[in-house]
């Protein structure tokens, strides 16, 4: 199998485990703790992104830009490794911020552990993104020396 597709499908395999997965715990000022489910987060999480509701909301864009980076990987090398890089780099973001929005409210809970979820999330994106980095450099020292 080419290397190609094999970063392609180990990236989706971690991605797709994730979804099972709880992202992160947070805690109310009750002391209620509750995890947050990555595939869940997944389906609602563009509501906090698109309302400009920002904060960690923001870090849902990593989403849609590693899906273009999926798309892209076999018809634009260049469009899919930008794509790639800008996903991880919003995905990374969620490391700074201590709060999410819950509500609509808006009401925000403290993120007091991230779970194995973000970790695979954010795996599956590096994953892809020194994998395709390693394509496109490959592909760029070939035609050079041609």
């Amino acid at each position: 199998m080419r290397l190609d597709i094999k970063i392609l499908i180990i990236s989706l395999v971690f991605f797709l485990f994730s979804l099972t997965q709880d992202a992160y715990s947070t805690i109310d000022s009750s002391g209620y703790i509750k995890s947050a489910n990555s595939f869940y987060l997944l389906l609602v999480g563009w509501i906090g992104a698109i309302m400009g509701e920002g904060g960690a909301a923001i870090c849902w864009v990593a989403n849609p830009l590693i899906f273009i980076a999926w798309v892209f990987y076999r018809k634009n090398l260049k469009i899919s490794l930008i794509s790639a890089v800008f996903s991880l780099v919003f995905s990374l973001l969620f490391l700074f911020f201590k709060e999410v929005i819950v509500s609509e409210a808006p009401t925000f809970l403290k993120i007091i552990e991230l779970k194995l979820g973000y970790w695979l999330w954010v795996l599956s994106i590096v994953i892809f993104t020194i994998g395709i980095l390693v394509v496109f450099l490959k592909n760029n020292t070939v035609k050079s020396k041609s």
